[in-house]
């Protein structure tokens, strides 16, 4: 296969080459500014050459990445162009919706909401999926056994995620979640209770 030495004596396929061409087409259409980063064709051959450098060092080798990369970008909402640690970031984020997950703000809040059942009242609360009971139980649990700071529930909750999305990615099959119904209490018949109260007192000597 054909390859381009770069400066730095990193050799990247033809194919990425064309790749990171394709991927500058794409983010110029999301990112309308673009022009400003680039005022010549030389700053633009400059960078789309840094780019290719920084993708293949930092793993981003398969389209799934940058087309995960080029979807955030569509929701970043910014006219100007990212920079290459920033669009490298995108392409490691986790695309959580795709595995019917939430994302760790939303998985955040609903263990919040949660907390306020508890697990004595774990029937009550609405699961959504059998991915997300085993997530916030889990969490839920851990977090009150250890009692976790802030800054710890919001580093379990990230590897939590990720390490669920895993699973189902590897075709895993999560496990049903696993509610038991409080047992029904029985009322007591009037008549015996009547009864047994009478027993009590006659016992006790009561008229």
């Amino acid at each position: 296969m054909n390859s381009v030495a770069l400066k730095n004596s990193v050799v990247i396929p033809d194919g990425a080459v064309h790749t990171v061409n394709q991927l500058f087409i794409q983010l110029r259409a999301i990112f309308p500014a673009w022009k400003n980063s680039f005022p010549d064709e030389t700053s633009y051959r400059e960078a789309k050459r840094l780019w290719l450098e920084t993708l293949v060092n930092e793993g981003i080798t398969t389209i799934e990445q940058l087309q995960n990369g080029i979807e955030i970008a569509k929701k970043s909402n910014k006219p100007f162009w990212p920079s290459v640690g920033e669009f490298v970031g995108w392409c490691k984020e986790i695309n959580y919706s795709a595995f019917g997950l939430p994302d760790e703000a939303k998985l955040l809040r609903r263990l919040r909401v949660f907390q306020g059942c508890g697990m004595e009242n774990l029937h009550q609360f609405k699961f959504r999926s059998d991915a997300e009971y085993w997530l916030i139980t889990d969490l839920y649990s851990r977090c009150r056994t250890g009692e976790w700071r802030e800054e710890k529930l919001i580093e379990e909750t990230h590897k939590a995620l990720a390490n669920m999305a895993k699973r189902i990615k590897q075709g895993e099959q999560i496990p049903p979640m696993t509610i038991t119904l409080p047992k029904k209490v029985e009322r007591a018949d009037p008549a015996k209770s009547q009864e047994w109260i009478a027993k009590i007192k006659a016992n006790l000597g009561a008229r």
